[in-house]
C-alpha cells in the first residue's frame, strides 16, 4: 500500500508533468521494434505483430490501445482518490481528471468551509482544533466511565439482598442497569470486598440480550463450579455460558428473561 505522503508525491509529479504541456506520441511499431525502444508491456496482454506505442515525453512509454491527449497540459488537473488492492501484488489507483477534478475539489473545500463556519475556525487551524476535539471527547469519556461505575457501585450496595441457603453459603443475585460487561466486572469486585465468601450473580439488559456473571469464592470452587452452574442457568432461555470454576460470563438472546433468570439461579442454589 502507498503511504500518505508516497500518494501527495505521485500527484505532485503527475500534475508536474500536466503542467509542463509535455507531448504525447502515438506510433504503430513493429512488437520486437516497439521492444527495442524500451516500451513497457502491461497487464499481460497478447499483443499481435504490430503494437500502438504511447509516450509521454520524458516520463513513460508502453503499449497501449486506450484514447489519449495529444498534449499532457489539456489534462488540466489530476486527483487520487483511492488506492487499493485488486489482486495479489496488484494495486489500483481510482482519480478524477480534467473538469471531474475541479468539481471535485469544489465540493470539498464547500464541506471544509462548512465545517469552519460551524467551528468558528479558519480553515488552516482546523487540524489543530479538531485534534482538541478528538481528545477533549476520549477525555469526556473517560470521566463518564468512571462516574458510570461509581453510579452502578453505589447502586450495587444500596440494592443488594443477600441470602443463605441451606448449607449456610451466602447467595446474592442482582439485575445491574449498566451499558457494558466491563462495568458489571468493576461492580463484581465492590460486591466480592463487601460480602467476603459470597456467590455472586449479576445480570443486566445489555441492547436487548442479557450479560450474566457467577462469581464463586475460591473457598468453595471444590463444591460449585461457576462454568457448569451458570450453563445450567442460562440453558432453558437458549443462552451459553462458559469461564473457569471461580468466574463464568454468559449471555441470553432476550433480556425480558431476566427475572426468570434470577429465579432459576436461586433454584440451583436451593433457595
Amino acid at each position: 500500500p502507498l503511504k500518505g505522503e508516497e500518494i501527495r508525491e505521485v500527484e505532485y509529479l503527475v500534475n508536474k508533468w500536466i503542467r509542463e504541456n509535455r507531448k504525447v506520441i502515438i506510433q504503430n511499431l513493429a512488437y520486437e521494434t516497439a521492444i527495442k525502444t524500451g516500451a513497457m508491456a502491461i497487464f499481460g496482454e497478447k499483443y499481435g505483430d504490430i503494437v500502438r506505442v504511447v509516450e509521454v515525453e520524458g516520463v513513460s512509454k508502453e503499449f497501449c490501445g486506450g484514447t489519449h491527449q495529444t498534449e499532457t497540459g489539456r489534462i488540466g488537473l489530476f486527483k487520487i482518490l483511492s488506492e487499493e488492492s485488486v489482486a495479489s501484488g496488484v494495486r489500483r489507483i481510482e482519480g478524477v481528471a480534467g473538469e471531474s477534478a475541479f468539481l471535485w475539489v469544489q465540493d470539498v473545500y464547500g464541506k471544509l468551509n462548512n465545517i469552519s463556519v460551524m467551528l468558528k475556525t479558519p480553515i488552516k487551524d482546523l487540524e489543530e482544533k479538531i485534534q482538541k476535539m478528538v481528545k477533549r471527547e476520549k477525555d469526556l469519556e473517560k470521566d463518564l466511565e468512571i462516574y458510570k461505575n461509581k453510579l452502578a457501585s453505589i447502586q450495587a450496595k444500596e440494592s443488594l439482598e443477600v441470602k443463605t441457603n441451606k448449607e449456610g453459603v451466602k447467595i446474592i443475585a442482582s439485575e445491574m442497569a449498566v451499558s457494558d460487561v466491563n462495568q458489571m466486572r468493576n461492580i463484581l469486585d465492590t460486591i466480592k470486598d463487601k460480602e467476603k465468601g459470597a456467590i455472586i450473580f449479576l445480570t443486566a439488559n445489555i441492547e436487548g440480550k442479557t450479560s450474566n456473571l457467577l462469581y464463586v469464592p475460591d473457598s468453595l470452587t471444590d463444591k460449585y463450579d461457576a462454568s457448569a452452574l451458570l450453563k445450567d442457568i442460562l440453558l432453558p432461555f437458549g443462552g451459553r455460558g462458559g469461564g473457569k470454576r471461580a468466574l463464568a460470563q454468559g449471555a441470553v438472546p432476550d433480556a425480558k428473561n431476566i427475572p426468570a433468570i434470577i429465579k432459576k439461579f436461586y433454584e440451583v442454589f436451593g433457595i
